[in-house]
């Protein structure tokens, strides 16, 4: 709780409305085609500004260096506009403005609270809006508090090496307000559910989570009415927006699991889905698949990837430094450690085998020949000299 009294005649002027509101598309600036948020009419709708004395306002900002002006094609639109994005000095003028109001209490149903803590409360939608709603007497929306549950079975693994950029990055995007669903591609053996598993084991202190695999699941949807019922989430499951619609608010994550060849109707309920979740609040969506997924079983579009509701994260094979933890044999030959490396090409599946000397999977699941089994095998056992 901040020192700060609680102060119920919290405002901004039309300036500062102006450079909160901007400073959530900053990173647009150098895009080819920018949001209609950035244009005047944009900025008079979100701001609660007359879109008359937008132009005036602007003009005025300009002159103080706090944006810049420039002309941008508008996503959907088919001639320029003008636009207007933070400078650099503006930017600091906005994290400034957050820090110097984010002190105050506000009183809520619970009693005064600091606007910074109803800020991170409310982290999917923008500063300004939540603002805005305070100095109007709207309600906020509230977070539904509910108990975490994990439905379904999560592969943790039992040896994870590396990949700490890469589940930073996950993080990030989970964390993004705009990202609604994240696709996790890797070529096969490449580790994608490995890495979303360890992912989860971190994230399911903050979030419940559902996880289905989807080579073994026939028909999704009711699979996951069912999972539901076992959460004591009552609700009837018809159609994927009943999903989104029973799971919104509720700090969900739904993994699905080995996405790749599957029929027209999967297909079709993940598109119904990422539709549905476009306008959802505390609900995530991953799912893993392969890079070389059929053109025809992709379900999102790329106005789904530049609205950011979609994310991609694409993950290679391990660096050679990985490779040699994972494989542990600590005082193995370099030269064989290198052959090995391009044998694999990195793959954490791969290497499990050969660590563990699992011939029967390097045949069966890796396709290699009794040959190259018995030089990966040579290899492995080659000692520095």
């Amino acid at each position: 709780m901040s020192d700060a009294p609680p102060d119920d005649k919290l405002a901004l002027t039309a300036k500062e409305r102006i450079l909160l509101h901007l400073k959530e598309y900053w990173k647009y600036r150098n895009e080819f085609e920018t949001p209609g948020e950035v244009t005047q009419r944009g900025i008079s709708e979100a701001t609660g500004l007359g879109l008359s004395h937008i132009p005036r306002t602007l003009k005025s900002m300009k002159g103080d260096g706090m944006i810049v002006e420039s002309k941008n094609y508008i996503s959907g639109q088919k001639r320029r506009y003008k636009t207007y994005f933070l400078s650099d000095e503006g930017i600091k003028l906005a994290q400034k403005i957050l820090g110097d109001i984010g002190s105050r209490d506000i009183e809520t149903d619970a009693g005064p609270k600091p606007l910074s803590e109803i800020l991170i409360e409310n982290r999917y939608k923008s500063p300004l809006s939540v603002i805005l709603s305070i100095i109007d007497g709207k309600a906020l929306p509230e977070k539904t508090k509910t108990e975490r549950f994990i439905v379904g079975e999560i592969p943790y693994p039992d040896v994870f090496v590396s990949r700490i950029e890469e589940l930073e990055d996950l993080g990030e995007i989970v964390d993004s307000p705009e990202a609604k669903v994240i696709i996790v591609y890797g070529s096969r053996g490449y580790g994608t559910t490995a890495l979303t598993a360890k992912f989860i084991e971190g994230a399911k202190e903050n979030w419940s989570i559902i996880w289905l695999r989807l080579d073994s699941t026939q028909h999704v949807l009711e699979e996951l009415a069912g999972m539901l019922s076992k959460a004591d989430i009552g609700a009837k499951i018809r159609e994927p927006g009943d999903l989104v619609a029973a799971l919104t608010g509720r700090n969900v994550i739904v993994v699905f699991d080995g996405y790749f060849h599957v029929p027209d109707e999967t297909v079709e309920f993940f598109a119904d889905m990422v539709a549905a979740m476009k306008e959802s609040q505390y609900l995530k969506m991953i799912v893993t698949a392969r890079e070389d997924t059929p053109s025809y079983n992709r379900f999102y579009t790329i106005m789904d990837i530049d609205d950011s509701t979609v994310r991609e994260l694409h993950i290679r094979g391990l660096d050679i430094g990985a490779f040699r933890e994972l494989l542990d044999e600590k005082d193995i030959d370099e030269d064989a450690l290198r052959r090995l490396y391009m044998f694999t090409r990195g793959k954490p599946s791969i290497l499990k085998m050969i660590a563990g000397g699992d011939a029967a999977g390097l045949k069966n699941e890796a396709m290699f020949t009794p040959e190259e089994i018995k030089l990966m095998m040579y290899l492995k056992g080659q000692i520095k000299g």
